[in-house]
């Protein structure tokens, strides 16, 4: 069996980095005794997730047995080489002409409106064209890494609690498990700041059991 993990820093790390436990990427790994192929990048878009993670096996006809999605944020730029272009580059001082050009996109051209508009229509091509046709060979797992927060104070405290998150776009393929993933990360956090550089965020192994159980219960159901 093979198990695709596609997406952002909430599927990137199939190893620990020397943290005492053990991620839930290798639960299922182990759980399944499956060869893991593919693993998210920090940073990235959606697109990022179709054109150069997803696309490269369908075009090969060698898509996983199973595909574990994590669902980003609307607001990140696509670029082949450089591929972690989030808003924050609008503070960036690096001279890269590929972030400066984003910066200036972000500071001067970005509206966010838009922006949640093209995620919403790349959410139902991907869903409707693309997953559509791995059915019924491969079995889909949607995660979501963020979420809509909706409180009316923004504050990561309270904004990623379940209660006040909303959901872009409901997945006709596959399943879809919520809450988002930065939900279960920032408990006893007060934002993901202290999370960075840890192995998808998730750094205990009650959380990172908690993960493999939703995914292992949506994998199961289907």
């Amino acid at each position: 069996m093979k198990i695709g993990f596609f997406g952002d820093s909430f599927c990137s790390c199939a190893t620990s980095l020397g943290y005492p436990f053990s991620t839930y990427i290798k639960l299922l790994q182990d759980h399944y005794d499956a060869e893991i192929v593919n693993l998210g990048l920090g940073g990235t878009s959606i697109y990022d997730l179709l054109i150069l993670q997803l696309m490269p096996f369908i075009e090969s006809n060698t898509v996983p047995d199973i595909c574990v999605f994590t669902w980003t944020e609307p607001h990140r730029l696509f670029h082949r080489k450089i591929r972690n272009i989030t808003t924050r580059v609008s503070l960036s001082t690096d001279p890269d002409p590929i972030i400066q050009a984003a910066k200036q996109y972000y500071l001067n051209l970005q509206d966010g409106t838009l922006d949640v508009l093209r995620y919403k229509a790349m959410l139902l091509y991907i869903d409707i064209v693309v997953l559509s046709k791995l059915l019924p060979d491969t079995k889909i797992v949607h995660l979501w890494s963020f979420g809509n927060p909706h409180d009316s104070e923004y504050r990561y405290s309270t904004s990623f609690l379940p209660e006040n998150l909303r959901y872009h776009y409901t997945w006709s393929t596959g399943i879809e498990v919520r809450p988002a993933l930065v939900t279960i990360a920032i408990e006893g956090h007060g934002n993901t700041d202290e999370l960075n550089n840890r192995p998808n965020h998730l750094i205990t192994q009650e959380k990172n059991n908690r993960v493999f159980e939703l995914v292992k219960n949506a994998i199961d159901l289907q």
